[in-house]
């Protein structure tokens, strides 16, 4: 949306928004649950009223518009949640992916810390965990080991990220003595050794890459002030022409 302004501003103006149109209408959806710009719906009245629900929605403001996508094969989506209706009425919910998905994550070679690439593997299953139902976690797991293997890491790495999405338990901080914070560029066997001793001294230790390909790329924008000129532009070639 832009500016970090933008969904504060948009929040309440789209509550006005939904309490206007779902007020002054004389049927309601059983329920209606909105988050960001997506709001999944449950209409018990039926197709024709459902078009008519919806060209009233579009007629509250000018400025917003609203499309409607239904249910194919018992599933519809809510960003990345899929939401699967049984025969007997009762909802599952798994894990979404676009078929434009690439599951192009880390790269175990890649020049990062040991326990960022372990954060990958541990965010993505434990996603997986808390959005896919009982039923299709263990679907989603073996997905996902996949597509680890695949990237090169080894199995043990794999099952300890899965372990640790599973466990419920929580760690005990009121016993923890550590009292600051540090943020190293990470350079591969140097800053291990300096977090190890920053640890004996209750420092935890973040690492950041010292510089991405994306700060080195030098401003390719022309001037606006020489673009005001009348000039024709005029690269030279290594072959000389």
């Amino acid at each position: 949306m832009g500016s970090p302004l933008s969904p504060i501003m948009a929040n309440p103006f789209m509550e006005k928004f939904e309490n206007k149109a779902l007020d002054t209408f004389p049927l309601k959806p059983k329920f209606w649950i909105k988050f960001l710009n997506d709001t999944s719906v449950y209409w018990p009245h039926g197709d024709e009223e459902l078009k008519n629900f919806l060209n009233h929605l579009n007629s509250i403001s000018d400025d917003i518009k609203l499309k409607m996508a239904f249910e194919e094969n018992y599933c519809i989506t809510f960003f990345d949640i899929l939401l699967i209706r049984s025969k007997d009425g009762s909802l599952g919910h798994t894990m979404f992916r676009k078929k434009a998905h690439t599951d192009n994550y880390l790269d175990v070679d890649s020049h990062h810390h040991l326990a960022k690439k372990m954060g990958v593997l541990q965010s993505l299953f434990t996603r997986a965990c808390r959005i896919s139902d009982e039923i299709h976690t263990e679907e989603k797991a073996t997905y996902l080991r996949k597509i680890f293997i695949n990237l090169g890491y080894n199995k043990k790495d794999i099952f300890k990220a899965i372990r640790k999405s599973r466990s419920e338990r929580k760690k005990d901080q009121s016993n923890n003595p550590q009292t600051a914070n540090a943020y190293l560029p990470y350079i591969q066997g140097v800053t291990e050794k300096l977090a190890n001793a920053l640890m004996k001294r209750y420092i935890k230790t973040s690492f950041k890459l010292m510089a991405t390909i994306k700060q080195r790329m030098k401003l390719v924008k022309d001037n606006l002030e020489h673009l005001q000129q009348k000039a024709v532009y005029m690269i030279n070639c290594s072959c000389g022409e």
